[in-house]
């Protein structure tokens, strides 16, 4: 199915299309969802194949991905997989799936050594996708799935966030974000030299 897409989108698919990461920054309802999906489908055309994707979204919009990613593309059901469930059934759906597949699932997946484990190997099958749906909830760098979203970051060939408020309540929220992005480029790889470097503490002198 041919999607009408609005020319914000197209020209975010163009600029994007040729680079291995890129930042969605749209307000809600300007369509970031399906501007990524034609993104990723630039990315498996250049290709030639479906590249093992993971897609990280909150969980009331992880059967949405699904659902969108039929509408406009002729992927085959059984290659888009939500991970849902308990850790167990989530590592089961992996690991039954053929590595060459889109991943949806939830930023609590993290927590569970396992499926993170495993979903490290995945991302190896070089080249593959890391998509941030919200990214602004990987903002906390002390989090603990923060820094397992960097290790993944690190992984994956194209690396994709997507938010509408990249910052929420301190300009610091965008380091993070930007780690899983860019791998370190903009801001460096470490969170202490960027706040040095970017931000001065008002009270130091007290």
């Amino acid at each position: 199915m041919e999607i009408k897409l609005w020319q914000h989108q197209v020209d975010c698919i163009k600029r994007a299309k040729d680079l291995d990461y890129f930042a969605l920054f749209f307000q809600m309802g300007a369509g970031k969802t399906i501007t990524t999906i034609q993104i990723l489908r630039e990315k498996y055309k250049k290709h030639g194949k479906l590249l093992p994707t993971l897609i990280f979204a909150p969980p009331v919009v992880v059967q949405n991905w699904k659902k969108e990613i039929l509408k406009s593309s002729k992927i085959k059901e059984e290659r888009i997989v939500p991970l849902v469930g308990t850790g167990k059934e989530r590592l089961a759906l992996f690991k039954g799936s053929d590595v060459n597949s889109i991943f949806i699932t939830n930023f609590e997946t993290l927590q569970m050594p396992d499926v993170f484990e495993y979903m490290k190997v995945v991302l190896k099958n070089t080249p593959s996708c890391l998509v941030v749906d919200e990214s602004q909830k990987i903002k906390d760098i002390s989090a603990k799935r923060t820094k397992r979203m960097i290790e993944l970051g690190d992984i994956a060939t194209y690396r994709y966030i997507l938010t509408g408020t990249p910052i929420l309540n301190d300009l610091m929220d965008i380091y993070s974000q930007f780690r899983v992005l860019d791998k370190g480029k903009a801001f460096g790889h470490n969170f202490f030299s960027f706040r040095a470097r970017y931000f001065e503490d008002k009270n130091k002198a007290m």
